[in-house]
């Protein structure tokens, strides 16, 4: 069989025209813009026509039969071009095929048709970017489209005939297809990185030119701005042209040449913000931040500056510093209240101390000198009176200053003298905490006092059982979803009234609730009332630390607390129980409790049933109220 050109020629001439392809790719341009339907026809009429210029200068074993890359150009179109362009190249490809003639015609045709359609469906199958396929995937490709032109050969022409012609179609024309689309995906490649460097630019327009914060670009050896986006003029006053003219330092309030060789080395290290004083063009003085880092524009080492204008946050920095300020007075404050009412209560202690040892002494020379009786009585008077005083006058020492360290501790966590940071607004809350803590502490002993003395007014009446019960209920819900405890709504029957103070009624149940809450963990806390025949019985039940033997004879007497004072973890002072006790027997009732350590309490009182008509007679629990 002699070729009709000799078959390095063929294969020189097919290579050639192959590599035109590379042309044909920058033709129609990648996402996201697609090419017009009208470019895609014409890049498929220039596919037909290097698919014609390879058949005519194909190689030709035998008459009628031509070996010729059109499977490589059909497949690589189908792949790398799309439908269109493949399509209109396949029939361009077979128009001539059909003219050209000779034995294998048809099996020509049908060679062109499946190059196309293996290539096409290949690209739709792929769930990866094109420019990122690999070489063996291009040799899997080519070898599949040329097995269908081996087949085609054995059916035309016998084995022996055809001899070398099968190793260059198997071999040399996969190699061909990963050669030509190794190179359209370098193509691809370097069509990626023109799209990201225009990409780039965009970004650095919207980053720098079309920004809303003022920036500048800086030379960092000399501090010279070499530019400016349209915010800056807007901030300084000058318009970007005069910026450009200016150096860094002509900014600066103060201008120094150190403050730029210090600009430049703390964006030359990425440097932290730092603050400054720069003037605008109307000459007025603005506080501003400044962040700069070293970028790299047409080759040249530069600095971007942003410029962020905080002369709001500078003034608010500054009266936040006089907040804290006033803050640290306020607490050294309410550390001296809290030094000299321990001292008072101290003192009062003492006071009851020396009270307590005159009476016995009194009582034991009841018996022995009955002449001085007088005398002892003339004095333990006038001790109640000192006594009497002192708490009227501590009452008043005591709670006057408290009162206006918690009313001006308010008025602060009420914004009414301006914002308050985190921080102050933590310190504020201490001392509002701390205040009304002592107030209550107050209150507790002059309750005790009062009680002690015989000084201690009940109004009782008919009170609604059910709804105070509820409504301490709701109060304390707060401070036990502060502690993560699940406070259970009370039960009890509708409609119970009992005689009693509503104030002192509600002082036992916020004490024996708070305790509750104090001394319990984790767990529940339940609670409510029933009609036991002529009473009304109210309990509480948790499940915290449990009353240790040793502390249950002690429990209902003042200042005794089931923690020590040296394992002390929990606030109080332990006069709530003792308050608690002396208030509900006042009210003609009782009090008790039921308790296993590690289990938990149930705390119990009960009160007389209200009588058909209000009670309405105000009752003194001892002597006659002052």
């Amino acid at each position: 069989m002699t070729p009709s050109v000799p078959a390095l020629t063929a294969l020189a001439s097919n290579a050639a025209i192959l590599l035109a392809l590379l042309a044909l790719s920058d033709l129609l341009p990648r996402r996201p813009h697609r090419p017009g339907r009208l470019l895609t026809i014409a890049v498929g009429l220039v596919l037909g026509g290097l698919a014609v210029a390879l058949m005519a200068s194909a190689y030709a074993p035998v008459p009628g039969i031509i070996i010729d890359s059109r499977g490589v150009l059909l497949s690589t179109a189908g792949l790398f071009f799309g439908a269109i362009p493949t399509v209109t190249a396949m029939l361009v490809a077979s128009a001539y095929r059909i003219y050209a003639g000779g034995a294998g015609v048809w099996y020509g045709v049908a060679a062109i048709l499946a190059a196309g359609v293996v290539g096409l469906a290949w690209r739709r199958v792929r769930h990866d970017s094109l420019a990122r396929i690999r070489g063996i995937e291009l040799f899997g490709l080519g070898t599949l489209v040329h097995v269908g032109t081996v087949a085609v050969l054995l059916l035309l022409q016998p084995v022996a005939a055809l001899g070398g012609v099968l190793v260059a179609v198997l071999v040399v024309m996969p190699l061909a297809t990963v050669v030509v689309g190794r190179l359209l995906v370098r193509q691809l490649r370097r069509n990626e990185v023109v799209r990201a460097l225009r990409e780039s630019d965009s970004r650095y327009r919207a980053l720098f030119a079309d920004n809303t914060i003022a920036m500048l670009l800086v030379r960092p050896y000399d501090g010279h701005i070499v530019g400016a986006n349209a915010a800056a003029a807007r901030f300084y006053g000058w318009p970007t042209e005069q910026l450009v003219a200016m150096r860094i330092e002509d900014l600066a309030a103060e201008p120094r040449p150190e403050k730029r060789t210090g600009m430049a080395a703390a964006g030359m290290r990425d440097g932290d913000p730092y603050v400054g004083r720069h003037r605008l063009a109307d000459g007025s003085l603005r506080e501003v931040e400044i962040t700069s880092a070293p970028i790299t524009v047409g080759g040249a080492q530069l600095l971007y500056a942003i410029v962020r204008d905080v002369t709001e946050r500078v003034a608010t920095e500054r009266e936040l510093r006089e907040a804290q300020a006033q803050s640290d007075r306020l607490r050294m404050d309410a550390e001296r209240s809290r030094d000299e009412l321990m001292r008072a209560v101290a003192q009062r202690f003492e006071a009851e101390e020396a009270l307590r040892g005159l009476n016995a002494k009194l009582e034991q020379r009841v018996a022995e000198r009955t002449r001085d009786l007088a005398v002892a009585r003339d004095e333990a008077e006038a001790s109640n009176r000192v006594k009497n005083m002192f708490l009227a006058t501590m009452s008043h020492e005591l709670r006057t200053p408290l009162n206006s360290i918690i009313g001006f501790s308010d008025l602060l966590l009420h914004g009414l003298a301006g914002p308050l940071p985190g921080e102050q607004r933590t310190q504020i809350e201490i001392i509002n905490r701390s205040g009304r803590t002592l107030l209550a502490v107050i209150s507790d002993l002059l309750d005790v006092s009062k009680i002690e003395a015989g000084k201690l007014v009940l109004e009782l009446q008919r009170v609604s059982l059910t709804q105070l019960v509820e409504q301490q209920w709701q109060s304390a819900a707060i401070q036990a979803q502060a502690r993560q405890l699940d406070l259970r709504p009370p039960e009890g029957p509708a409609g119970v009234m009992v005689s009693a103070d509503p104030q002192r009624l509600r002082q036992v149940l916020g004490n024996l609730l708070s305790n509750a809450i104090k001394y319990t963990d984790h767990g529940s806390i339940t609670g409510g009332w029933r009609v036991d025949g002529t009473r009304a019985t109210v309990w509480i039940r948790d499940t915290g630390i449990g009353i240790p033997g040793e502390h249950r004879a002690l429990l209902f007497r003042p200042f005794h607390r089931v923690e020590g004072a040296r394992s002390r973890t929990r606030e109080g002072t332990g006069l709530g129980l003792a308050i608690c006790d002396r208030l509900v027997r006042e009210m003609g009732g009782e009090i008790g409790y039921e308790s296993t350590p590690g289990v938990g309490s149930m705390f119990w009182f009960s009160l007389p049933l209200a009588p058909a008509e209000p009670v309405g007679t105000p009752r003194v629990t001892a002597g006659t109220a002052a």
